[in-house]
């Protein structure tokens, strides 16, 4: 028996199965994904899988949104989905995003270079922390010889609004957020772009500074690097 606590008028529940890939491993990170889409409204949407009540999803205008389902979300097994949302209006499209488990994982901290203006010179920046520009560069970001062989993810986890984050760039290879703005990366595989046992370069882009060209404001709670063993893939 699944009990839905349904709102009043104006919502509708849309239930659905789900089969995930074989290759899908309990103990990995899953996260349920909400992708607006235009038209999208502040709304909040109520959530079960498996029977189980999940946290309430708070959609905001443009803002991606995620909920950790690892701890309900039965790989192997079919799953259950159910979705209380408005019943007018185009909200969005939700996905379940599979992040593998580490074996090893290194924090990303301590001074980086900030270009303030496009006519200014570099001027430090401590991260975890905030800064105010065009971007910010680290030069000297090590990743271990020995993790050679394995796949690097990089995590970057933005302190307040994702909306502030533009994307980032490894070694020079770019990533940025669609045009529409409704999917930052944050969680990304750089293995092909890494260089093992020497300086990597990382750089964090505002999301003024990828728009308009104007110095943004960013604040960053935790990057880290993540080492995954292959057979995890």
């Amino acid at each position: 028996m699944l009990n839905i606590d349904v709102p009043p008028d104006g919502h509708i529940v849309y239930r659905t199965s789900i089969d995930l890939p074989a290759t899908w491993h309990a103990g990995d990170n899953y996260f349920l994904k909400f992708l607006p889409v235009s038209g999208s409204r502040a709304t909040k949407v109520g959530l079960y899988l498996n029977g189980e009540k999940l946290p309430d999803m708070q959609i905001a205008n443009w803002e991606v949104a995620l909920v950790d389902i690892s701890s309900h979300l039965l790989p192997g097994k079919p799953n259950t989905l159910v979705i209380i949302g408005p019943a007018t209006g185009s909200v969005g499209r939700f996905i379940i995003e599979r992040q593998p488990r580490p074996v090893e994982s290194i924090d990303v901290s301590g001074n980086f270079q900030v270009q303030a203006t496009e006519d200014s010179g570099f001027v430090p920046a401590t991260l975890p922390g905030s800064f105010n520009g065009l971007f910010a560069v680290k030069n000297d970001v090590r990743i271990p010889r020995s993790w050679k062989g394995s796949r690097i993810f990089i995590r970057i986890t933005p302190a307040g609004s994702l909306a502030q984050f533009a994307g980032f760039a490894i070694n020079d290879k770019v990533v940025f957020h669609p045009l529409d703005g409704t999917d930052r990366v944050t969680y990304m595989d750089i293995t092909p772009w890494v260089k093992f046992g020497a300086p990597n370069q990382l750089l964090l882009v505002p999301d003024d500074a990828a728009r308009k060209w104007k110095p943004g404001n960013l604040a960053i709670q935790r990057i880290t690097l993540e080492r995954v063993a292959d057979a995890n893939q």
